[in-house]
């Protein structure tokens, strides 16, 4: 259950999991509050870490903000990051995991709760409509590999992106059958990505992006503009707690570009006859019109 690495599809992270402890959780916070004795208050943003951690990592829209929403009422983003950020900085948090350097993402999750109290779900403008019980969107400090890519991107849905960097193709994330996807059911998959600084020499594909066993490209052409743009990877049946997110910028191109970053990346469940009625994500319990409301 709890070997010495564990992502964001572990089993123990499943939705109806987080909501149970949530209001135990809420209930504490609430105490220490009321006790006026501000190291009690510390003890208790401390205790709620994992909890907030999590759904900073799953983001509103998600099938866990919906269940925690669902079983305990409305999510105060702004108070849950401000309580991950008193216990970051109170207790001195400097590295969000081993090899993760911390302080891109503690930024981004001081600024996160602002950010969906403004927005609800902050989105791309491809998904300005989005049905969020057939869309799972994951933004690029979402991703569970490579915090120390994680950085302030203008003109992305959350104001952050993650930058891959050169070379190999790298791991970015794992999709959860818990949180992201339901077995059986297809997906297609798209990502939202730019790039900065390509010389006039710079030619053909200078990126790649996959999702399990379906990747896509960006060239040159597209991405000469330094503009967001969005392209389709493909139609994805994830299994199991293996499907993997990749990226990597080609090595050949090094000098020919500045940066690429990603957005985020969403895959929206595939309707056919045979999964029409197949109902939602995983283990979420029915949504209050409250609930369900962005």
């Amino acid at each position: 259950m709890l070997p010495i690495y564990r992502h964001t599809n572990a089993p123990h992270i499943a939705p109806e999991i987080i909501a149970e402890a949530y209001g135990p959780i809420g209930q504490a916070l609430a105490a220490a509050e009321a006790t006026g004795d501000p190291e009690l208050v510390h003890r208790a943003n401390h205790l709620a870490m994992p909890i907030h951690y999590v759904l900073l990592k799953m983001g509103p829209g998600s099938p866990m903000w919906r269940a925690v929403e669902a079983r305990n009422g409305p999510v105060d983003a702004e108070a849950l990051s401000a309580s991950f950020d008193d216990a970051v900085t109170h207790y001195r948090v400097n590295v969000l995991s081993e090899g993760g350097a911390g302080k891109p993402f503690f930024e981004w999750a001081k600024e996160y709760g602002s950010v969906v109290a403004k927005l609800g779900v902050p989105a791309p403008p491809e998904l300005a409509d989005a049905d969020w019980t057939r869309v799972r969107l994951i933004q690029g400090t979402q991703t569970d590999k490579l915090a120390d890519g994680y950085g302030r991107a203008e003109g992305a849905s959350d104001g952050w992106a993650i930058r891959p960097g050169f070379g190999k193709e790298k791991l970015l994330h794992y999709l959860s059958p818990y949180n992201d996807f339901e077995e059986g059911n297809r997906y297609r998959a798209w990502v939202r990505a730019r790039a900065t600084g390509i010389t006039d020499e710079a030619q053909g594909e200078i990126a790649s992006f996959s999702i399990g066993d379906q990747s896509a490209s960006f060239d040159v052409d597209l991405l000469r503009d330094g503009q967001w743009h969005t392209v389709e990877v493909g139609v994805i049946e994830p299994e199991g707690a293996a499907t993997a997110v990749k990226s990597s910028l080609f090595w050949r191109n090094r000098k020919a570009i500045g940066t690429y970053a990603i957005d985020c990346f969403w895959i929206e469940r595939v309707e056919t006859p045979a999964l029409a009625n197949s109902g939602t994500f995983p283990q979420t319990p029915p949504l209050s019109a409250e609930a369900s409301a962005p």
